[in-house]
């Protein structure tokens, strides 16, 4: 196979340059099955990633969070504390890998909560393996959540559904850049509890 033999990974980037990271598959299949509930006001934190899988016609507004200004960025902010968006301003918010790198992620779970609008969406991801944040693009990298943390931190919400997804072979891949274009499926698609790789989590305020 592929990977067999080898010490380095293939990429020393992000694994983009050889197709599509595992990460992405699993965040892009959640994301998808959830998209005909997306609707009215959305954020996204920054880049829109996502943008392209909903419906436009149900899209009112979609803006993009960053803490610095950017080509598609409509919010510079902080997502623990941003008192420049008022309560209740979005209907979904999607938060993929975002969580590891705040420092503060109980501030940024309260303001979430917060600017959602009542019975609005969250589809967040978040590693339980990954590649660490390099330090050149990102302020810092602090976490990585198990379920039990995950419901601890979303605790506020009135529904909360969490899936894990994974396994060694799957994070072997993700950790030598091989990209799912190169995997088995029946590989990526076995979850193993004891050992899952990435958590994808559904919640409504």
């Amino acid at each position: 196979m592929l990977y067999r033999r080898r010490v380095l990974p293939l990429s020393q980037g992000r694994g983009f340059d050889y197709g599509t990271p595992v990460n992405r598959y699993y965040s892009g299949t959640f994301i998808r099955s959830h998209a005909h509930e997306v609707r009215g006001r959305i954020l996204e934190f920054g880049w829109p990633d996502y943008k392209a899988y909903f419906d436009p016609a149900r899209v009112e507004r979609y803006d993009i969070m960053s803490l610095t200004s950017g080509e598609h960025v409509t919010i510079v902010a902080d997502v623990q504390k941003m008192p420049q968006v008022t309560d209740a301003s979005f209907d979904c918010i999607v938060c993929t890998q975002v969580l590891l790198l705040v420092p503060d992620p109980f501030a940024a779970a309260a303001e979430i909560y917060r600017v959602l609008t009542p019975g609005g969406l969250l589809l967040m991801t978040v590693p339980r393996v990954s590649l660490t944040a390099p330090r050149n693009g990102f302020p810092g990298d602090y976490w990585r959540f198990t379920e039990d943390s995950l419901r601890l931190l979303l605790a506020p919400f009135s529904e909360v559904s969490i899936s894990i997804h994974g396994n060694p072979i799957a994070a072997f891949c993700a950790a030598n850049r091989i990209a799912i274009e190169d995997a088995s499926r029946a590989d990526l698609d076995w979850a193993d509890p004891r050992f899952p790789l990435h958590v994808n989590v559904y919640a409504r305020k």
